[in-house]
């Protein structure tokens, strides 16, 4: 809600508190897809305020989520590497994904 009213400190908020790690097996690949959406929004929501870094955080436990590794994903956290000027850590990610992504 408080993205679609462009209250993105709001987002942020309400995005950092979400639960993870959640223990239902049977739900295991809607989560992750879940978990991957939300960190879509808050990092979109840091990079909206600029902070860069913090937006590159949330989009960095992109394997943790479960599943196969997500290129769109990884594409946002090396992009908000890149606007936070970590561009030896972004290109480090992007040389590491080559070798695991299609």
């Amino acid at each position: 809600m408080a993205e679609a009213r462009r209250d993105f400190a709001g987002a942020v908020t309400e995005l950092s508190v979400l639960p993870s790690g959640r223990a239902r097996p049977e739900n295991a690949e809607k989560d992750a897809n879940d978990d991957r959406t939300l960190l879509v929004h808050l990092g979109a929501a840091y990079e909206r305020l600029d902070r860069n870094r913090d937006a590159a955080d949330a989009f960095a436990p992109r394997q943790s989520t479960g599943g196969e590794p997500d290129a769109t994903l990884l594409a946002h956290y090396v992009e908000a590497l890149m606007l936070a000027k970590d561009n030896e850590r972004a290109l480090t990610e992007v040389r590491a994904a080559r070798k695991t992504l299609p």
